[in-house]
């Protein structure tokens, strides 16, 4: 596996939907840093398409962030 690839980078949205809030931010970061190191393995055309999947992950994590706020 190259860097930052993790066998954390298998999905289950039936996992995912059970997980606590700041469980399923944290796992949407840590699928936008996986798609930014596979940008940066990749060609180029195919890097873009990871890079906007890396967006759509953090975007998802701010999404899930403001609908469900984690209290300190």
């Amino acid at each position: 596996m190259g860097p930052g690839l993790t066998r954390d980078s298998d999905f289950r949205w039936d996992e995912f939907v059970g997980l606590p809030i700041a469980d399923q931010i944290r796992k949407c970061h840590a699928m936008a840093t996986e798609a930014k190191d596979l940008a940066a393995l990749a060609d180029r055309d195919i890097g873009d398409v990871y890079m906007v999947l890396a967006r759509q992950w953090s975007a998802l994590a701010t999404e899930i962030e403001k609908s469900e706020p984690i209290s300190a």
